[in-house]
C-alpha cells in the first residue's frame, strides 16, 4: 500500500513539473495556447535589455575573443534574479 502511494506522489510531482508544461506550451501552434504561454511569460519575467554591440557601457561578460558574440540580452525576473543570453556567430 506505501508502494503505491510513494509511486502516485511521485507520477504527481512530475506532473505538476513546470519544466514539463511549460516545454509542451512551446511546441502548441494554437493561439489560445501560445497566449496562455504569453501571460506566463509576463508574469514572471520584469525586463529583457538587449545589446548588440559592444562598447564601454556593454557589461563585460566574456573576455574578448575571436569568437565574439553578435549580441546578448539580460532577463531580470520578477523575483529579482538575472540571467544572461549570448548569442554568437
Amino acid at each position: 500500500m506505501e508502494t503505491k502511494l510513494a509511486e502516485a506522489k511521485t507520477k504527481h510531482c512530475v506532473l505538476l513539473d513546470a519544466n514539463v508544461v511549460y516545454h509542451k506550451l512551446s511546441k502548441a501552434k494554437g493561439l489560445e495556447t501560445r497566449a496562455r504561454l504569453r501571460a506566463e511569460i509576463a508574469r514572471k519575467v520584469a525586463r529583457i535589455r538587449l545589446w548588440f554591440h559592444r562598447d564601454e557601457n556593454t557589461p563585460k561578460l566574456v573576455p574578448e575573443s575571436k569568437d565574439d558574440f553578435v549580441s546578448f540580452a539580460r532577463v531580470t525576473f520578477t523575483n529579482g534574479r538575472e540571467r544572461y543570453l549570448l548569442m554568437f556567430r
